[in-house]
């Protein structure tokens, strides 16, 4: 299925054009397919952001009720989190929002028009008009709005600039995307037009699900690449690192985000920068906020710990140079740096994991 997919996206939009005028036995097979397909290509959904009158800091999200969080718009709360860091000075969070609006819109109408292609040959698209609209989404936010993957990210990446971190980088213009900020926009956008998409984390990196249980409608769609793809759960099992036996049982990657999730996910985000800046109490804070919201799940826990003892090491070394007496604390005595890197802080060791891949199956659209 996996192969079937990529080639399909390696075709994917072959000439393919939007026309005002559709002729009538092309109208007839829109039609018929609609009908055939249950008119599924009609859930195109709607969306809008929300204004001054949703959460403002990261406090108010925090002590929202679960069913109050659920309905908060990923890309605000993704926006919060970036506020009062490097890199996010001149962000304006309205003016943010008011884009991913117009964009949303903006495909909204480019995805109904080019839908006459898909019921011509739904067998491109693997009979799935989902699979054909996050495609469609997917394509349209690179090739016609400037989006982005930064490779350097891939090997290099940037903490000390949340732009490429967080959405507010791909939204204002320049090559800031990372597999931390492109899925997110993606749902951002993917939601307002009410696909129901989810935020997946791997090891060191994110992907986007599709995700109508009801339905029982679901596959991945990757977009930190030059086109976009799709692929397996197995797949990241083994990509960027091989999950290991300590991973599976945590049993927190590959699995679907919830609003919890995110927000977490988010706030230790924003205690990478913070780490990145030099700011250790400040770090400490937006992890420990990040585990609260998912107790329990090692991989965050491992951020926190890892910032406070990195801190107790400087005390005992200022606690030294007093008492001339070698002193040792740590909230981890038996962690060394090997169990670390399981930690998001240490999430880019110079190892093998590196030796990634070349991205294959990528797709481009041709008008």
């Amino acid at each position: 299925m996996a192969k079937r997919r990529s080639k399909q996206v390696q075709k994917a939009k072959e000439g393919v054009k939007t026309s005002s005028k559709v002729a009538i036995p092309v109208i007839c097979a829109f039609v018929a397919g609609c009908i055939l397909c249950g008119g599924l290509f009609l859930l195109l959904g709607s969306g809008a952001s929300q204004t001054a009158s949703g959460p403002q800091t990261i406090d108010q999200l925090l002590n929202m009720p679960e069913e109050k969080l659920a309905k908060v718009d990923i890309g605000l709360m993704n926006l919060i989190c970036a506020k009062g860091l490097a890199g996010s000075e001149d962000l304006d969070i309205e003016k943010c929002l008011a884009t991913l609006d117009e964009w949303a819109e903006f495909i909204r109408k480019d995805t109904e028009a080019r839908l006459p292609s898909y019921f011509n040959n739904p067998a491109k698209y693997d009979n799935s008009v989902n699979f054909f609209k996050m495609v469609n989404l997917v394509l349209m936010l690179k090739e016609d709005m400037g989006i982005s993957y930064n490779l350097m990210n891939m090997t290099n990446p940037n903490f000390a600039d949340s732009r490429e971190v967080f959405i507010h980088g791909p939204l204002g213009g320049g090559n800031h995307g990372s597999c931390t900020n492109l899925p997110v926009l993606c749902i951002a956008v993917g939601r307002r037009l009410g696909y129901p998409l989810k935020l997946v984390p791997s090891a060191e990196h994110f992907f986007i699900r599709w995700e109508n249980p009801a339905k029982e409608d679901r596959f991945n769609m990757e977009v930190s690449c030059e086109g976009t793809d799709t692929l397996p759960d197995e797949h990241y099992r083994n990509w960027p690192r091989k999950l290991n036996e300590l991973d599976e049982i945590h049993g927190y990657y590959l699995k679907s985000l919830s609003p919890e999730g995110e927000l977490a996910a988010f706030l230790h985000f924003r205690g990478d920068i913070l780490t990145a800046a030099k700011k250790p109490v400040q770090a400490q804070l937006a992890y420990a906020q990040g585990y609260s919201l998912m107790p329990g799940t090692m991989e965050h826990l491992l951020n926190l710990a890892a910032t406070v003892d990195r801190e107790l090491e400087k005390l005992a070394k200022k606690d030294f140079e007093s008492i001339g007496t070698s002193v040792k604390y740590t909230v981890c005595p038996t962690m060394d740096e090997k169990d670390l890197k399981n930690a998001w802080v240490y999430r880019y060791p110079k190892s093998e994991m590196f030796n990634r891949p070349t991205r294959q199956n990528i797709t481009h659209r041709k008008n």
